[in-house]
């Protein structure tokens, strides 16, 4: 059994929701969270790319940089990374077996068992303590408060991305209620780095804030303008803004990551490295056009049949996704030569999510995917709900559909939505036929 094999099994039941099991790991295997310097992100959506964008600015900058991520596109090593390098498998390897070792004395002490994401969590501690870059970027798993990212103690920046509607039979199931959940990594005295502009988020985050003396940093008060939302050259295709920037307006930022809400988390990360440093011209420029978050409104190909990938897995996903083709291959692809495809999870607002497909792109030719996974929406039930809404759909469970030569032939663009481990798997079909 490898070693993936052996945390699956060992997180199948899991102990009670909340940190003492995940402090006391922590303490068996020596607090290696304690001397990392770390910008802890949350969020709903876009906690990934602020990452992914915070990490290539302290790049620029000359830094090396830990950063942990989930989930992952293809397989578990993408989740920690160090100055682009993912962790080794047998670094994987000795980091989990470490944490299993310390299973029996927790349980034994009342504590119940390890999830899945103490076990990665702890394994991303390790790996940091060890190998020491100058700063690392965790990101939160569900929620804030009791999520076990929460362990560090004091952050040098907290940065709570847009918050929206997700794992609300966990969170609650209102903003205020999921914003209050996710306002509990704001630490004392450690200034907080925030971007939904909804007034009832607002509201929670600067009393919370405020109670724990711990500065503000407004992203939707920031202004920027997008100057060209899809720009084609040799490096590849980018969207072109204007932004001011802790004070500093910039002309002509380029990113890979294209759409309006791309730009705000571009924004948020740079307005977090600000925070601790000051934060060169030089390093914004080049660290907007190096980031990169695979999976994210990715294209695959750069000509036609265009092939974009969005794990999209939520409404506030899915809407960033629609307006981001609408401003980008939207522009000159005819929706009667576009194919969509979705595929979630039991466990999502699909229904939701349909409608809002079924709205935007119901002059599209639809197609119903299914996930590995047992937690998988049937592609069936989804066709009958496209259907439902008047649009065409066929169920294909299988991803290898999309590269059917009569599938690629038809369309001068494909738009995959959903699951982001669907859209590993379209990613890894992509890429091994290429």
């Amino acid at each position: 059994m490898n070693i993936i094999d052996r945390i699956h099994e060992t997180a199948k039941t899991k102990g009670p929701a909340g940190l003492p099991r995940m402090r006391r790991l922590l303490e068996l295997l020596g607090n290696p969270e304690e001397n990392l310097r770390i910008f802890h992100i949350g969020g709903t959506n876009g906690k990934g790319s602020a990452s992914f964008f915070l990490k290539a600015i302290l790049e620029a900058e000359g830094y090396s940089v830990g950063i942990y991520t989930s989930p992952h596109v293809k397989k578990y090593n993408e989740r920690f990374q160090i100055s682009g390098a993912m962790i080794s498998d047998e670094d994987l390897e000795r980091y989990a077996g470490n944490v299993l070792d310390c299973r029996e004395t927790v349980i034994e002490e009342g504590l119940g068992n390890f999830s899945l994401f103490e076990i990665m969590t702890a394994i991303a501690y390790q790996f940091f303590a060890e190998h020491e870059p100058d700063y690392v970027i965790m990101e939160v798993g569900i929620g804030g408060r009791i999520d076990v990212t929460n362990t560090i103690e004091k952050p040098l920046v907290s940065i709570i991305t847009q918050i929206g509607f997700d794992h609300t039979e966990i969170l609650g199931s209102s903003l205020t209620e999921i914003a209050t959940e996710k306002a509990g990594i704001i630490k004392p005295g450690v200034p907080v780095v925030t971007q939904s502009k909804e007034s009832e988020v607002r509201d929670v985050i600067y009393k919370i804030a405020m109670e724990k003396g711990a500065d503000v940093i407004d992203v939707s008060l920031c202004d920027y303008s997008i100057t060209e939302p899809i720009v084609k050259t040799e490096d590849g295709i980018f969207c072109r803004f204007d932004a001011t920037i802790a004070g500093v307006e910039y002309k002509g930022l380029e990113t890979r990551m294209l759409g309006e809400h791309q730009v705000r988390n571009g924004i948020t990360a740079a307005l977090a490295v600000a925070e601790v440093m000051p934060v060169s011209e030089e390093a914004i420029r080049k660290g907007f056009k190096a980031a990169y978050n695979p999976g994210r409104f990715e294209f695959l190909t750069q000509k036609e049949p265009y092939i974009v990938i969005d794990g999209a897995h939520n409404s506030n996903g899915i809407k960033a996704a629609i307006e981001a083709y609408r401003t980008t291959l939207g522009t000159f692809v005819d929706d009667n030569k576009l194919i969509v495809s979705f595929g979630c999870l039991k466990d999502k607002d699909y229904d939701i999510m349909v409608e809002m497909i079924a709205d935007a792109f119901c002059n599209a030719s639809l197609i119903a995917l299914q996930p590995d996974s047992e937690r998988a929406v049937p592609a069936e039930e989804l066709r009958e709900l496209f259907e439902a809404k008047g649009c065409r759909c066929t169920a294909s469970p299988k991803p290898e559909s999309l590269f059917e030569p009569e599938v690629l032939d038809s369309c001068d663009a494909i738009l995959a939505l959903g699951s982001i481990y669907l859209i590993g798997e379209i990613k890894s079909l992509f890429d091994e036929r290429n």
